[in-house]
This record gives structure tokens, C-alpha cells and sequence, in this order.
């Protein structure tokens, strides 16, 4: 007579219970990193299109200026952080574009300043060149730079822009 007992195994082990967690811990973090890189790729694409529309807008409005405007105010050769326009118009003269706090202004003879650039963009680095040859028509170049505003959310990921813009009054 078989005096011993078999004994039916129920449950798992430690050392299969360990590696279980073991493996789904690995699945998780792999899991976890993948949708963070997802979202960041998402915020880094909504900045890089904030930045493209921003880019756009501000070069357009600027470009309009320019060719409206009947001369160049700045010195011939010189470059500063103020273009100025003249314009037939009286109330129009003189047409200020410039940078402050990030935003792009445009001011028109004595009426307020009018921000002209999108909310969700710092404009920086704004830098006019008056390139006119002598007695001709004039040629401005303007170098500005523009950046998501929350650049530093989204940290390596942000966006940025230099717009270089040649333009000569009509």
C-alpha cells in the first residue's frame, strides 16, 4: 500500500509569479515610453504648424507694408530693430513695424500700435536693412526669428523659425 500522497499542485510559484511581474513591468514601461513619445511628437507638430502660420502671416503683412509704403525712412546702408515707412497717406506717415515683449507691432501716424503677429509666437532677432542703391527705389531686408511660445513646455521639441525677407516698394 502506497502510504504517500500525491499531492496536486494548485497556484503558481514565487519564481513564476516574479518573472510574470517581471514581464509586465517591462511591457508597461516600453508601453508608457511609447505613448509619451507620441504626445510629444504631437505638441512638437502643433508647434512647428503655430510657428509655419505665424512665419506666414507676420512676412505677408509685412511684405504689403512694404509695397504700399512710398519710401524707406531708414538710413540707406544702415540696419536697426524700426522700419519706417513713408506713405502718401498723411495719417498713415509714418508706418512703424518693430518688436516688443515678442509681439510684432505695426503703428500708423499717431494711431495706436496693432499687434500684427499671432498670439502663440515670440518674435525675436528682428533686424531691418535699409540695401537701397543710391537713387533708386528702396530695398528693405528684414531678418526676424519666431518661436512657439511654449517652447519650454515641450523642451527640445519646440519650434523656430528665421524668416529672411527681401522686398522693394512697388
Amino acid at each position: 500500500m502506497n502510504h504517500f500522497k500525491t499531492r496536486q499542485k494548485k497556484g503558481f510559484t514565487l519564481v513564476e509569479i516574479l518573472l510574470y511581474m517581471t514581464l509586465v513591468s517591462v511591457m508597461v514601461v516600453l508601453l508608457g515610453n511609447i505613448g509619451l513619445n507620441v504626445l510629444f511628437a504631437k505638441a512638437k507638430g502643433q508647434a512647428l504648424e503655430e510657428v509655419a502660420f505665424s512665419s506666414y502671416f507676420a512676412s505677408t503683412k509685412v511684405i504689403n507694408l512694404i509695397q504700399e509704403a512710398e519710401s524707406v525712412n531708414n538710413t540707406a546702408g544702415a540696419t536697426s530693430s524700426i522700419l519706417s515707412l513713408a506713405s502718401a497717406d498723411i495719417t498713415k506717415d509714418p508706418t512703424l513695424i518693430y518688436v516688443a515683449t515678442g509681439t510684432l507691432y505695426m503703428k500708423e501716424g499717431t494711431e495706436a500700435a496693432i499687434p500684427i503677429s499671432m498670439g502663440g509666437a515670440i518674435i525675436s532677432d528682428f533686424v531691418v536693412s535699409n540695401i537701397s542703391p543710391p537713387n533708386a527705389s528702396g530695398v528693405v531686408r528684414i531678418e526676424m526669428s519666431i518661436r512657439s511660445d511654449d517652447a519650454e513646455q515641450i523642451g527640445e521639441r519646440g519650434a523656430e523659425e528665421t524668416i529672411f525677407i527681401t522686398q522693394t516698394l512697388k
